[in-house]
């Protein structure tokens, strides 16, 4: 059982030696960890009530050949305003293709976003929403 162990422990140790670097961020190989988070509130003094918003939406994605990544993303907003408000929970896989040579450091990407939202109101709408999400969004990111 020690000698059990203790090759465990060197191969564990040995692991982080033996696998391949990558030698830019968009390599084969590479991790993409990110996200959006955002908060705003808004009054006026010529009406009551306020209007709160909350969003949280971390991402991984994963870079399977050099410039083309897969991942998923998770989702939680919140809104309230006057007397009701709204929770959202999303979930869904990600597709990103970064243009460029690998050695620059600024990579103009390509992204879409498919996912599955579920609502959850304090007050029953009189109509309800869409329950799906749809987004394509064309950014740079610095890596």
């Amino acid at each position: 059982m020690k000698r059990l162990l203790w090759i465990l422990c060197l191969a564990v140790g040995l692991y982080p030696v033996t696998t391949q670097a990558q030698d830019y961020a968009t390599d084969k190989g590479s991790f993409l960890i990110g996200g959006t988070a955002s908060l705003s509130s808004s009054g006026s003094d010529f009406e009551d009530g306020r209007t709160t918003a909350l969003l949280l939406r971390p991402s991984a994605q994963y870079f399977v050949i050099p410039g083309l990544a897969i991942g998923g993303t998770v989702g939680w907003a919140y809104a309230s305003f006057d007397e009701s408000s709204l929770s959202t929970l999303s979930v869904g896989p990600r597709l990103s293709y970064f243009f460029g040579r690998s050695e620059q450091k600024i990579y103009p990407f390509v992204s879409a976003s498919v996912g599955y939202s579920a609502l959850h109101p304090t007050q029953t709408p009189s109509s309800r929403p869409p329950q799906g999400r749809n987004s394509m969004s064309l950014q740079a990111r610095r890596l």
